[in-house]
């Protein structure tokens, strides 16, 4: 089987060589080739749906499978082969329940968006891209389609390839799993996956996080415990107790509380309500006022009298990391810790905080 490589709309040349070369190094039947960078002028006079491509904003579905249909011709591809095109434009949905896509597929051809990368070095691009490649070979050579990819793909991130991820730390938690859950894996099998194709997905994924630098020490997804939160607010992992202040504890019984949220800097204080009924059930005496300050209410949290205290918060969660070190050492820390990522929104800095681990290794009493 072989597996076309191309690029569209200000797609590096570079970039498709370094995925190529990666991809081609993990053994298996699956063959690659790069076509580069692909000239949309040569189809606008026979193609109507690409005549207007490039001052697009968003790569329509439809519009994207069809181009690659062509383009297969064009290149005599033959059918039953593969083609992978890279885009820096939106991808619009094919599917309206789910909004952010960064990949999808149908009848052969894979479509890849290349950008909003920025949590993750440049160097560091071609191994994410290339694992969304073999992700989406896996869905495809699994007999998923996209009309019946929701009964597939995973709402709620576990660690599987097969996850569904919107934002930064549910992609970074698929990356460091390097996982194929059994319910994806029966389905594979089921639809007769050749076991060397999927060695050659599994090798991937795995090369794949050992590349990412950082994440050298990380475990098994089997290894994982439960955050488990007593009526009391004592937070447990690995039955060691996570022993926190009051106001970083309530800031992290909070996010436990938000799984796959992220949430702005600047609407943190939204919540002030939420964090109020935590902070006020788990600290030992005392007014709100800490609280209140961190967030630029008043002292009785009745008027905003500044913005949000982004040190106070950064030093909180450097703290509960700290803390999280101590007990669970620092690859574990990377999954339990309160992540921070930036990401630009109408060309300005937003940052965004949020729990990477999947909800259903969180057991918190719901009166929190």
């Amino acid at each position: 089987m072989k597996v076309f490589l191309t690029g569209v709309t200000e797609v590096e040349p570079k970039l498709l060589i370094d995925i190529q070369k990666f991809l081609s190094k993990i053994g298996g039947p699956m063959e690659y080739q790069n076509l580069g960078v692909s000239d949309l002028s040569r189809y606008k006079t026979i193609f109507p749906e690409v005549k207007d491509f490039d001052t697009q904003d968003e790569f329509d579905f439809g519009a994207a499978i069809k181009f690659g249909q062509l383009l297969k011709f064009k290149e005599d591809i033959p059918q039953e082969d593969i083609l992978v095109i890279f885009t820096k434009k939106k991808l619009g949905a094919p599917i309206e329940e789910f909004k952010t896509w960064f990949s999808y597929f149908d009848d052969n051809v894979i479509i890849v968006r290349d950008k909003e990368l920025d949590f993750f070095p440049k160097s560091k691009w071609p191994f994410i891209l290339s694992h969304q490649v073999v992700e989406n070979l896996f869905q495809l050579l699994s007999g998923t389609t996209i009309k019946n990819a929701s009964q597939f793909i995973h709402l709620s991130p576990k660690g599987c390839l097969n996850d569904f991820c919107s934002y930064p730390p549910q992609i970074e938690f698929k990356l460091r799993m390097a996982h194929i859950c059994n319910d994806c894996l029966n389905i594979a099998y089921s639809n007769k996956i050749d076991p060397n194709v999927l060695r050659q997905i599994k090798d991937t994924i795995e090369s794949v996080r050992t590349k990412l630098d950082n994440f050298g020490d990380s475990v098994a997804i089997e290894e994982f415990s439960p955050v488990v939160v007593s009526e009391k607010g004592k937070i447990f992992i690995e039955d060691r107790e996570i022993q926190l202040q009051d106001l970083p504890k309530a800031l992290y019984l909070f996010f436990l509380k938000k799984p796959g949220v992220p949430i702005q800097n600047q609407y943190l204080r939204n919540y002030k309500d939420d964090l109020v009924r935590i902070y006020s059930k788990i600290k030992r005496g005392g007014e709100n006022g800490p609280l209140y300050k961190l967030l630029g209410f008043d002292e009785r949290g009745e008027k905003t009298i500044g913005y949000l205290n982004t040190e106070a918060l950064k030093n909180h969660r450097y703290n509960i990391s700290k803390e999280l070190k101590s007990k669970l050492g620092e690859a574990k820390t990377e999954f339990y810790q309160i992540k921070s990522w930036r990401k630009k929104v109408n060309n300005m800095p937003q940052f965004y905080n949020q729990i990477g681990i999947p909800e259903d290794l969180i057991q918190i009493p719901h009166n929190f």
